[in-house]
């Protein structure tokens, strides 16, 4: 449902901006251009991005309410510290934690 939402207020916009660069000419056209373009190019993105990230990874998963998953280094697989915001591996990245 949020990508219909997202799709539609993204369509609008760019045929508005859209429409009002063809209403004549000069500078204030020439950016509704742009922004026309803008808009369309970052609605498919998002859509996209939303898309993506709502499809379950199995075909039969059930829906739960989405948590963050535990940091896990990306070389060993070890769980990850936060460090004063950063987040990292005592293993690989040879720093002290405790």
């Amino acid at each position: 449902m949020r990508i219909l939402q997202i799709g539609a207020v993204g369509s609008a916009l760019s045929y508005l901006a859209l429409s009002f660069s063809q209403s004549g000419t000069g500078y204030p056209q020439a950016a509704a251009f742009v922004l026309a373009i803008l808009a369309g190019t970052m609605t498919v993105g998002i859509a996209l991005a939303v898309g993506f990230g709502a499809w379950p990874d199995d075909a039969a998963a059930v829906r739960l309410p989405r948590q963050l998953p535990a940091h896990a280094c990306h070389g060993c697989g070890r769980p990850m510290v936060d460090v004063h915001s950063a987040w990292v591996c005592g293993r690989c990245d040879r720093a002290p934690v405790s």
